[in-house]
């Protein structure tokens, strides 16, 4: 779905204006709803070389993974370009709690607790998938956990949704993430 068209589709869904206002009228609505942030920076993948990173992955202490944002969305809920309804701005990526393109807004949030990265959190298995995460594709330093967090549970929904386990499965899990991401190969 093309970008504007999918920023019209939200704002028809949040504001419940009718198909016939303007395309124009309805990303306006949006952009000036006090409520919205409107940003594509985040230190993983595009801004990952713009900070200086002080931590280790091989360092990070197991219950720094889980993140409660993940199973308590609130205050934060976001509607990410492509329609896709997350709690967090680094996974636009895919795993979140479903698309406005076909399902309303109440129904997503009423269901969230069916998800996988959901689950994942509110359950703490999140830490358990740490042995999976190649730093020699992401590097073994970060500059806030949640970059790891975040490529953590795409690599967990892989690993779960893997048919096998092997060494060769798990790098091309890890790149795949890295793609998906926008993470660059570390060197």
């Amino acid at each position: 779905m093309e970008t504007y068209a999918t920023y019209g589709l939200i704002a028809e869904k949040l504001y419940h204006l009718p198909k016939t206002e303007s395309l124009k009228t309805k990303i306006n609505r949006l952009i000036a709803d006090p409520k919205n942030l409107f940003s594509n920076y985040i230190d993983i993948g595009n801004g990952v070389g713009l900070k200086k990173h002080s931590h280790r992955v091989s360092e990070i202490i197991p219950s720094m993974l889980r993140c409660k944002a993940f199973y308590r969305p609130a205050p934060n809920l976001r509607i990410m370009a492509n329609g896709n309804l997350s709690v967090c701005p680094l996974l636009d990526s895919g795993e979140g709690y479903g698309t406005l393109e076909n399902n309303n807004l109440v129904h997503l949030l009423n269901t969230m607790q069916n998800t996988f990265a959901y689950k994942l959190h509110a359950e703490n298995r999140i830490a358990s998938y740490l042995p999976y995460y190649d730093t020699s594709v992401f590097g073994e330093t970060y500059d806030h956990i949640c970059s790891v967090r975040a490529v953590l549970t795409l690599i967990a929904k892989e690993i779960e949704n893997a048919p096998k386990l092997d060494a060769k499965i798990i790098k091309e899990i890890n790149l795949r993430v890295a793609g998906i991401s926008g993470h660059g190969i570390s060197t």
